[in-house]
């Protein structure tokens, strides 16, 4: 009987890791990130995707008139 228990337990194991392994493998997304001004007569939004690690490149130093922006 233990080592019948232990023979599912370890065909169940088996089968979760494998489908755990498959459903990882699937096909990645591609994600873009919009930087929006937001205001009447603002720039064109900036569009960038992420890099390998996940870092996003920021758009130029904002510049808007009458405002100041401290970074």
């Amino acid at each position: 009987m233990k080592k019948r228990n232990f023979l599912f337990g370890t065909v169940l194991c088996a089968a979760l890791v494998s489908s755990a392994f498959f459903a990882a493998c699937g096909d990645s997304k591609t994600v873009n990130v919009t930087f929006d001004y937001n205001y009447e007569g603002a720039p064109a939004a900036y569009v960038t995707e992420p890099d390998e690690d996940g870092l996003v490149t920021p758009p130029s130093e904002p510049k808007r008139k009458n405002y100041e922006f401290i970074s």
